[in-house]
């Protein structure tokens, strides 16, 4: 493992004492490249490359330049991107995503207590489903060149975590008298159709495990300056991260008639639960080989 860390830093850093970073201007004078002290922002290119690709191409969608730049699949889209220049060859580089998500889908079913009325005695099941994920990460990067391509390479470090949970809420219960209530959800989680159906057992929770995320990566890559302070990059790199997995559980609940109660009834609503293990995985990966691009404004 140390010997891994070690030949990605000297990757980054085997070329420092022998690079360069001259600056040009264009024909009024203002300088091109970034300066010592001024911030970047960076998006993904590739919406509004197809927009130009589409005014050509008649409309028609055009993906060939889709992709993420922003560390492949260690983070995902979405990504906040920035840099800072420490002088005029080296910057500080960082990003984030914060994702949070808490939706709540309603679904119309049969009542089971008023079936003669027909469907417009209706009650309403629920899948409430929540997520939430957070990444960050710190690289350095070193730039050499001498025209509006200029080099870039470095490294990055990152962190990660996730988790999501699916909760089922049900209008018809169990009863004794009623053991198959009309639901729209069934064991499997799955989303029944019409006003639901008779279901035996259903779905109640899905609950994944926290993941927790750390890596590193090596990048090497490219930008052009289209004009003073923006440019056009693309970049591919090779890492390895380290991801754990808390312990997760599923269940479903059902009608049991044999369940002995605590005032000694029989009969009532069982869960039946699964636990998930914790669990851990080590991966390598190269990314952004499909040509991915992203803009880049300095200032």
């Amino acid at each position: 493992m140390k010997r891994i860390i070690l030949s990605l830093f000297m990757i980054s850093t085997g070329l420092l004492f022998s690079q360069n970073n001259d600056q040009i201007e264009n024909k009024k004078g203002i300088k091109i490249l970034p300066l010592k002290g001024e911030f970047a922002i960076g998006i993904d290119a590739s919406p509004f490359l197809r927009y130009i690709g589409d005014i050509f191409g008649s409309g028609s969608s055009n993906y060939a330049l889709n992709g993420n730049k922003f560390l492949a699949d260690y983070f995902g889209s979405n990504t906040i991107y920035g840099k800072y220049m420490l002088t005029d060859k080296n910057a500080i580089r960082a990003n984030m995503r914060i994702t949070t998500l808490n939706g709540t889908e309603n679904f119309k079913v049969l009542d089971n207590s008023n079936i003669t009325a027909g469907s417009d005695s209706l009650l309403t099941d629920k899948r409430i489903t929540s997520i939430d994920a957070f990444s960050i990460g710190l690289g350095y990067e070193f730039r050499r060149g001498k025209s509006r391509i200029r080099g870039i390479y470095g490294g990055d470090i990152f962190f990660q975590t996730s988790k999501q949970q699916v909760d089922y809420s049900y209008g018809n219960g169990y009863s004794a008298t009623n053991i198959t209530p009309t639901s729209m959800f069934d064991s499997g989680g799955n989303t029944l159709t019409g006003f639901g159906a008779p279901v035996f057992e259903r779905r109640k929770y899905d609950k994944g495990g926290r993941t927790y995320g750390v890596g590193l990566r090596a990048f090497v890559g490219i930008e052009y300056y289209i004009a003073p302070k923006i440019c056009f990059g693309t970049e591919f790199g090779y890492g390895f991260a380290y991801t754990n997995i808390t312990e997760g559980s599923r269940a479903t609940e059902f009608y049991n008639s044999n369940l002995v109660n605590d005032n000694g009834t029989i009969g009532g609503v069982d869960e039946r639960k699964v636990i998930f293990g914790k669990s851990s995985n080590f991966s390598t990966n190269t990314d952004n080989f499909n040509g991915a691009l992203y803009l880049m404004f300095y200032f």
